[in-house]
Formats: structure tokens, sequence, C-alpha cells
């Protein structure tokens, strides 16, 4: 024990952070204590306020909104594209939606056979209806004609025709040049409708093994705030046919797969809401779980109710979460689909530590009334949650502050989610806790309360805490030896090293293909298509406006130039381009033709552009290209494609080095001329999400070391937890890399999730340390024995919370299993393994408010009941203080042995005074009084005391030494019922 003039040493020696440190957590420990005993007392009333507040917060789901719009979830607010975006959709929305099906053959595509059973699937698509609408009312007309593009449109869709078509014919038609649409009078490059081709020594076409069929629609959608997407239900319907149609495949072709903006939606979503069902099943794991380790198999003390009463917790969070942030006007998004997950694992955690603290306390703090225990144990809790619950909510409310609007509400979610759970864990909880213990007390049952056991019961098993026993007796010890410890800092040492050259190299890349699940059509689809029709490059387009084409075409003339010599342009085709080469050719002799190939007066270069676009072939090509009004030139546009692109660093280079093409060419007007592909918004979420990655992780570290430095109040300890802290995400960073994932969005979420919980195993070590007296060794061998438990459990119900999803074939449950489970595994090897040793050589001294609470639990007698004496059991003691008996052997404690002569004397072994000497108790020794050091309390003599042994000789104070020692005797009064 730590007796009075030892703390006054150590207040005297305190420094003035230690004095901040003291007075923190002494003002902590002080109002968790009174809230405990509040709590206690009015359990039923805390139960019905927290379930009140929780109703309260709730009501905001009447604003509850949910976002799946791409440009809405994943780019940046405040985007050059989202602004670009907005003037294209008003000025050249193309008002078109696109059904495809890929055609494969493996031998030929260009059979008889093969276009016959196109044509039936084709007239199959055609007569396709729904009860608002068919093809004919959906479809976007050219010239009156429904637009459809196969190959079944060199023939015109003629039945007749294809029925009677030969493998030579089709051959001599798709090796035609220079060929027209016969439906649509448009040009058609046929090379670009077949995959795989087979030509001969000359280039003609001899076979293929893949075509697609195009179908278009008109794009009547409208934003739904119910399904946060923009929807068309009747093209929704007919789509949903085509693709059901589609996947039904053709007895004559090998394969068909199918493609439709309704299928991408739905395949994306289904992916995630399918798997929603593993969290229920993650629940009742939790639970069992939670039941298992928190109670005994005993008709009154197993723990089911506690367990549903954590679950309840978690949902109430869960609830106030989606609440509060809906009122707040924050959308609900696919991502937000792993909270209660998150929410699930960090609340378990807290809640373990409530009960380990509960279950830590003394004999004596057992013995005080409910309404005391509940306090003392929330004083020991509460701080330990506090610095894991703040550190969790600022790295999320850091996380919040990101221009990334899916992670920014994510994140706000999040943090009130895990405020709540704090919240509902220290009183709801805690409540529940409270009238458990009041049931037990009463001896009613556990799962029929109305049912009262005997006073005389004696369950027929009872689990003794063999994880408590597995941490403080076998684990710690084998763990605190030098060469057990000098193997594993050498190996966290190489496992960082290693994981530093893997997050050297992790990449930076995302596609949203990836949010489909591994075996849905449309996948399929993307590989089948990638194989036969690989990517040429990414293309796009420069728009022109608010541009005076007459007067400015010498820029127009330099921004053509400046394009096809960009490294990163394949090719551009250019209106304007084509336009100068036809006026050259065709207007060089014109009275109003002028120097450099322009016309004289801007009303001239009007009509001749008017001529050029709609007369002409050539200028016919880019009739949806420029906008015209009132015969004047108003928008335009130019179009370009892009080399191929092996990586997203690539990618951003090319869209920074168009868009920096555009500003450099002078236009009067700064946004006269802006580069825009469909690609552009993803490169531009992927060129700031590292940066907001390490912004969002740095600030997050940061706030959490502050915070942890004042909850723990204690600088040098901060720093280990911090350490620790760092290492480990570096670990799960390079690991990740080892494991195939990237930086995108989605692991940016959860690798802000990854502070928050290796935060959680390191802190409550951390602070558990702080808490004990005694030796560096000692104190973290009771720090494993008191906390580890609490934080093997939280880590093992955080991994049974989502271990479910390791069969999900949702990308984003995917990566949330892979990152939290190398969380869950790294954490704790830094929080129980690497830490304790770390505070074992150059751990701080222990607070002011420190107890020596080891030597009540580990200094017990352990002696057998039936042959070496007789024992009273006292309420919580597994191992009760035995009444010694002649000719057997006592096991007294740690440091010393008694043995039990035959008549009736004591000999004394290993006698060493220790640090935790309190006032000497003394003991007749062949007549003659000596000092022993007393164990326990200072007012619980150890078993053998003499109470009437005040007799001289002895000098107070003084220790038992070995050569003095022969044999003392006992005293008639020795004491019962003691607690060690």
């Amino acid at each position: 024990m730590d007796t009075s003039k030892e703390k006054e040493n150590r207040k005297q020696k305190s420094s003035c952070l230690k004095s901040c440190s003291n007075a923190i957590v002494s003002v902590l420990e002080g109002q968790f204590y009174r809230l405990g005993k509040l709590v206690g007392k009015y359990p039923w009333s805390t139960i019905l306020l927290s379930l009140a507040v929780a109703g309260c917060f709730g009501v905001g789901m009447l604003n509850f909104t949910e976002e799946n719009r791409r440009e809405k979830l994943w780019i940046p607010m405040q985007a050059e594209s989202l602004d670009h975006l907005e003037w294209i959709n008003q000025y050249y929305s193309s008002n078109l939606r696109v059904a495809r099906l890929l055609i494969e053959d493996s031998s030929n595509v260009l059979t008889p056979t093969v276009l016959q059973a196109m044509l039936e699937m084709d007239q199959s698509i055609k007569a396709l209806s729904v009860p608002e609408g068919d093809w004919e009312s959906l479809c976007y007309k050219i010239a009156g004609q429904c637009w459809a593009s196969s190959l079944l449109e060199l023939w015109s869709f003629n039945e007749t025709v294809i029925m009677g078509l030969t493998e030579s014919d089709i051959l001599d038609m798709v090796n035609q040049e220079n060929f027209t649409s016969p439906v649509y009078f448009t040009p058609i490059d046929v090379d670009s409708m077949l995959g795989d081709i087979a030509r001969n020594s000359s280039g003609y076409i001899l076979s293929a093994k893949a075509t697609p069929m195009t179908y278009f629609l008109m794009d009547k959608r409208v934003y739904d705030p119910s399904t946060g997407e923009d929807d068309d239900p009747v093209a929704d319907a007919w789509e949903k046919k085509f693709s059901d149609l589609g996947q039904a495949g053709h007895s004559d072709i090998d394969g068909v797969y199918t493609f439709t903006i309704f299928s991408f939606g739905e395949e994306s979503g289904k992916s995630i809401q399918g798997d929603i069902t593993f969290l229920s099943a993650g629940y009742l794991l939790i639970i069992i779980y939670v039941a298992i380790m928190l109670g005994k198999f005993t008709m009154i003390e197993h723990k089911i109710y506690i367990s549903l009463a954590g679950v309840i917790v978690i949902g109430l969070s869960i609830l106030v979460a989606i609440g509060f942030s809906s009122a707040c006007g924050f959308f609900y998004g696919p991502v937000h689909t792993v909270l209660p997950f998150l929410l699930l694992g960090i609340g378990v955690d807290d809640m373990f530590v409530v009960v380990q603290a509960w279950s830590n306390l003394s004999p004596k703090e057992k013995k005080a009334d409910l309404h005391e225990i509940v306090g003392e144990a929330l004083r020991h809790a509460g701080v330990s949650i506090t610095v894991t619950s703040i550190t969790d909510f600022v790295a999320f409310g850091i996380g919040a502050t990101t221009i990334l609007p899916a992670l920014r509400s994510f994140c706000v979610y999040c943090a009130i989610g895990i405020f709540f759970l704090f919240f509902f864990c220290i009183t709801f909880f805690t409540a529940c806790l409270t009238i458990d213990q009041k049931r037990v007390n009463s001896r009613r049952n556990a799962c029929c309360c109305c049912y009262q056991h005997d006073a005389d019961y004696q369950p027929c098993c009872k689990r003794t805490d063999l994880l408590q026993h597995f941490f403080r007796h076998i684990y710690s010890n084998i763990l605190l030896k030098l060469p057990v410890k000098i193997i594993v800092v050498v190996v966290a040492v190489a496992l960082f090293g290693v994981n530093i050259w893997g997050t050297i190299n992790l990449k930076q890349e995302f596609q949203f293909e990836w949010f489909l699940p591994e075996d849905s059509y449309v996948v399929e689809y993307i590989e089948t298509s990638d194989q036969y029709f690989p990517s040429q490059g990414f293309s796009g387009d420069i728009f022109i406006r608010d541009v005076d084409y007459y007067d400015e075409y010498d820029k127009l003339d330099d921004l053509y130039d400046e394009l096809i010599r960009n490294k990163y342009v394949l090719d551009a085709d250019s209106w304007f381009e084509d336009l100068r080469v036809w006026m050259k050719n065709n207007k060089a002799g014109d009275v109003n033709m002028g120097n450099n190939n322009m016309p004289t007066t801007e009303a001239v270069f009007n009509s001749w552009a008017v001529q050029f676009l709609t007369m002409t072939n050539e200028g016919r090509r880019h009739s949806d290209d420029v906008k015209m009004s009132g015969g004047n030139i108003t928008y335009s546009r130019i179009n370009f494609q892009l080399i191929n692109l092996d990586d997203s660093s690539e990618q951003i280079a090319a869209m920074d080095s168009i868009r920096s093409l555009t500003k450099n060419i002078g236009f009067d007007s700064d946004d006269a001329v802006f580069a825009y592909g469909d690609f552009f918004p993803t490169w531009e979420a992927n060129k700031v999400i590292k940066v907001e990655l390490y912004r969002n992780l740095g600030l997050a570290m940061l706030a959490v070391f502050v915070v942890t430095l004042v909850l723990i109040a204690n600088l040098w300890t901060a720093l280990l937890v911090f350490l620790c802290v760092i290492v480990s995400l570096v670990d799960v960073t390079g690991m990740m890399y080892f494991w195939g994932l990237t930086i995108d969005t989605v692991t940016t979420i959860n690798l802000i999730l990854a502070v928050g919980l290796t935060v959680d195993y390191s802190a409550h070590i951390g602070h558990t340390f702080m808490t004990v007296l005694g030796d560096r060794n000692r104190r973290a061998k009771y720090t494993l024995g008191d906390m580890g438990p609490a934080v093997f459990n939280g880590g093992v119900s955080t991994f049974l919370a989502f271990v479910l999803l390791i069969l999900s074939n949702s990308y984003i449950f995917k990566v949330f299993f892979k990152i939290f489970f190398l969380v869950v595994l790294i954490g704790l090897f830094h929080g129980l393994v690497v830490l304790p040793i770390l505070l074992s050589w150059v751990g701080p001294s222990p607070y002011l408010s420190a107890e020596d609470r080891g030597s009540e639990k580990e200094d017990n007698i352990a002696l057998d009941n039936n042959k070496n004496g007789s024992a009273k059991t006292s309420d919580g003691i597994d191992n009760p203080v035995m009444i010694p008996r002649p000719n057997h052997v006592i096991v007294a404690n740690n440091d010393e042995v008694l043995v039990m002569n035959s008549d009736g004397t004591q000999t004394l072994m290993k006698s060493q005074p220790t640090s935790r000497t309190s006032s000497p108790a003394k003991y007749l020794q062949n007549g003659n009084c000596a000092d022993i050091p007393t164990y326990g309390r200072p007012e619980i003599p150890p078993p053998d005391y003499d109470s009437s042994a005040e007799r001289t000789g002895g000098t107070p104070g003084s220790a038992l030494s070995r050569k003095t020692l022969n044999s003392y005797v006992v005293s008639n009064d020795i004491p019962t019922n003691v607690d060690i």
C-alpha cells in the first residue's frame, strides 16, 4: 500500500504538468462518481430520460434525405467540374440514355445464323412495353426514326433481306468503305462495331467475335429525394425488361451481355442493401459473445439482458445519429451503410470497460450500498471511455471538415453517433447494470426475473473469469520477461519497416465499377466490352462560350494547334478548323474573302458558317457541336481524345494540362473556354483525395494527441499512446498495399475510422497504467490483468461485428472488412503487446490518486480447503484466507512462506521487505517481538496476526531478517473471515 508519507513525497516531486494532470483526473473521477451514484439511485428514471432524449433527436428523421448521385457524393465541393457540368447540362444536355447488348460468338459473329438471331432479339426488344410506354414512345428519334444502332442497320433492319443473307454477302457489306447509314444517313464506322477482327493480308475483314447492339432512349430523369437519384420510372421499367431479355440470351448466340443506366444503379444499390442482412447476424453474434464473456453460467448470474441492453444502446445511438444529422441537413449515402457496424464495434468496447471496472472493484467497495458501487465503477471506467470517445469524436469531427461530400456527411453521422454512444453508455447501460445487480442481489432468475431462488440456492456450475486469469497470471508473466520483450520489439520494428515500404508504394486509384457486385451481369458486360473493345483513350470536349468567333479567330486557331501538340492528346476534331479548311477550298475566289482565309465581315462569316454546318456532309457532322441563335454562333465545342493513361497520377496530370492550355490562350473572358470530360469529376476527386487523406489524418492525429494528453493527463504516457497510434496506422496502410487496396474515398473514410479505433486499444492501457502503484513491471502486469480483458473483448467484439462482411459482394463492405480486420489485429498487437512493454521500460510515475489494487487481488493465500485448513468465504473473493492448522504449509504470499511446525510454531521463509510495506504487525518470535510486513489494506492484518502482541523487545518498523528467524508462536486469537 502507498502510505500517506509516500504520497506526500510524490506530491512534492510532482511537476506543474503532473499537478494539472492530477487536477484533471480528480475532477473527472469526481464527476463520474457523482453521476454513477445518481444513476445508481434512480436507474429507471435514467432509462426513461435516455429514451426521451433518443426520441427527441429521432424526430429529425422526418428530414431524412438519401443521396446517390455521383456528382453529389464523390466530387469535391466547389470543384470546377461541378460548375462546368451544370453549364453543360443547361446548354449541351443530350437528353439521351443508352441500353446496350454485347453479342459474342467464339467463332464468328459475321454469319447468317448470328445475324438472324440478332434480328430476333432486335424485334423482341422493339416489342417491349410497360404500362406507360413502349419503344416508340420512349426512344430517341433521328429524322423521325427511333435510333438503334447495330450491324442490322447496314441492311436497314429489313427482315426479308437479312433472312436471305449469305456469309459472303455479310463480308462484302462490312468491307465497304465510307459507308452511310441507309436509315439515319449518318456515317458508319464498321470497324468500331466489330471486336477481335480477323483480316487477310490485304486488310479484308474475314471474321469478328463480338458486336454491340445499342438502343437510344430519351433521358427524362428528374431528381427523386426519396431515393437520392435521378429517376424516370417508365424508362427504368422498360430497361428492366430489356435487361431481363438480354440475360435470357439466345440459343444461337454464345454470349449476350447487357448494360443499361438503370441496371448500373440497381446492381450497385443491390450490392449494398443485400448485405445489410449481415448486420443482423453481426448483432446476434455480439449478443451471444457479450452474454458469454460478461456473465456466469448460473440461473442468476448470466447476462443475456445486459447483452440486449448493449445492443439497445447502439440502436439508440444510430437513431440519434441519423435523426440529428438529418435535422442538420446532412444526407445519407451509400457509404453510410457501414455506420451500424462501426457503432456496434465501438459501443461494445465501452460497455466492456464499464463492466470490467465494476468487476475490478475491491471486496470492500463491493460491500457498499449499490449506488456507491455504481459510483465507484463509473469513477474508474468514466475517464477511460471518455478518452476514447472524445478522441473518436474529434477524429470524425476533423473528417467532417473535408471538401468531399460523402466523407463529410459520413463523418458527421459518426461523430454524433459516437458522442451519444458515450452518453447512453454512462446513463442507459449503467442504469441497466444497476437494475440487473439488484436482481442478482435479490436472487431473481436471470431469464424470468419474476422467479426468486431460495436463499440456499447453489449453482450447479460457476465459471471463473478465465480470460482475466489468463491475462493476469499467464500472459503478463510471459510477455514481461526480458527475452520476450526484446523479441516483440524486434518484430514490431521489422513490421513497421516493411509497412513503410508498402505505404510508400500504395497507389491512388478508384473506379465507379468497383461499387458493383463481382458476380453482377453489369460487371460481365464491362469485362467483355473491355476485352473486345479496349479503350483507345478517354475522350472529352473543349467548350467555347463568350467568344467573338470572328475577331478572335486567331486564338481559336492557337487553341486547336496547342491541343493537337499536347503530349496527352491523341487526336482532336474541331468544327472551326474544318470550317477554315472549307472556306479556304470553296471561297478562295469570293470577293468577301479577306486575308488569312477569313471573310471580310462578321455577317459574311456567320452566313458561311451556317452554310457549312447545314449544307455540307462535313459540316453536318458537327451539327451537335455548334449552337446558334439568330444566325449567330453562341456556343460550340471541340472534341479531343487522350492517349491511354496508366494510372491516376497520369490522368490528373493530363486533366491539369488540358485545363492549363485553355486558360493560357488569352481569350478576353477568363472563363470563355473550359475543358470537360465525363471522367473529369472522378479525376478531380482523385486529385484531392490524397491531400484530403493526409490532411484529415494529420489533423485527426494531432487532435487525438491533444485530447489524450488532456484526459490521460500525462505527457509521456500520451506520447507513448500516440506512438502506438502512428505505428498502427503505418502498418495498416502498408498492409493495404499488400492486400491490393488503393487510396480512394472509401479507404480514406476507413482510415479516419482507424485513427479512433487504434486510440481505443492503446488509450485504455495507458490510462490504467497511470492508476496503479508499484514499479514499472508490476504496474504493467496489473494493467494487463485489469484492463487487458476489456480491451481484448472490445477488439474481438469489433471483429465479430463485421466478420460476416467477408462474404459480401459490395466493394464498400469488402474494404470495410479488410481495413477493420487490419485495424483490430494491429491495434490489439500494439495496445496489448507493444505498449505494455514500452511502459514497463519507460513508463511515467502514477497519478497521486493511484491505488495499490494489485496486492488485494494477487497476494491471496491459496490453500486446499479440504486438507490445509478451513475457509470462510468473503463476498467477491475467489481465494479466501485460510485459518492455519498445525503440521501444514501455509503459502502466505509471493514474497514469504510460512510453515506450521508440529509443535505449533511457524517458520518464515524468504522474508524480504517490499515497497508495499505498511504499518508493521508485531509477531512473537521465540518470546521476542519482531516486525513483519503487513499485506493488504492497513486495517486488515495477516492471518496469523497476534492481536494481543503488544510486547516489548521489537523495534517498530524494522524488517524480519533471515539470520534471526527461527520460529514464532501463533496466538490463539487468529482473526477469521479475513480479506487479503
